[in-house]
């Protein structure tokens, strides 16, 4: 873990110090192409990830393929970003591909494209329009820790939106969306969920929410 750290430090302050990469960008990127090269599949993620940002998509996906090989999860979420924005066939947009590159990452446990799969059901983007399965994903996404998708989940469970309508359940996950929140609109939000919730059940919501954190936070 912290190799991996280490080697996603060393890409940002690449990307920090020369913005597009250029020439000289790739003695710093030597010991991250190196383990790339060896078949580290962290290190073809992270070089991917590098090489995009830095404005080289052509050079970047090659290297996304090459972690996919190795099923690394967020290199099928970011491969199937690229096809959503048409930067695999040449300009040209694959919803198809793109939502089948987040199945693949949701399957490996990956709560972002859980949350991105949700939205492609929600709007029958690359797959046939199912709320049934957007909220599905959604539920796995918010889960398995992505606070967005948390979010998302509490309002539609408080507007009753494609889900049976439960506030007690709205005011969990909204607790579990909003952590470390300071004081603003969410922190108001969250109140207004909690006065929809009756007295009795609070305590309950509270407690699952509570369990939901620690346990997220013991996956990470």
């Amino acid at each position: 873990m912290a190799d991996v750290m280490r080697r996603t430090l060393l890409a940002l302050v690449i990307l920090c110090s020369f913005g597009p990469l250029h020439a000289g960008a790739s003695k710093e990127l030597a010991p991250l192409l190196q383990a790339a090269e060896a078949g580290d599949a962290e290190a073809q993620y992270t070089l991917a990830a590098t090489l995009y940002h830095g404005g080289s998509a052509e050079q970047a996906v090659g290297w996304l393929k090459k972690a996919t090989e190795r099923k690394h999860p967020k290199a099928w979420r970011l491969l199937g970003d690229f096809h959503a924005k048409g930067l695999v066939a040449k300009g040209k947009a694959d919803v198809r591909e793109a939502a089948s590159c987040y199945q693949k990452a949701a399957a490996l446990g990956d709560a972002a494209a859980m949350a991105k799969l949700s939205e492609c059901y929600f709007e029958g983007r690359g797959v046939g329009r199912s709320s049934f399965s957007g909220v599905k994903w959604l539920r796995a996404a918010a889960d398995a820790g992505d606070r967005g998708a948390a979010r998302l989940l509490a309002m539609r469970l408080a507007e009753g939106d494609a889900v049976a309508r439960d506030p007690a359940e709205a005011y969990r996950w909204m607790i579990v969306g909003t952590e470390g929140f300071g004081p603003g609109l969410w922190e108001v939000r969250l109140a207004e969920y909690r006065a929809k919730v009756p007295t009795s059940q609070r305590k309950a919501s509270e407690e699952a929410a509570r369990k939901d954190r620690e346990r997220q936070a013991g996956g990470r």
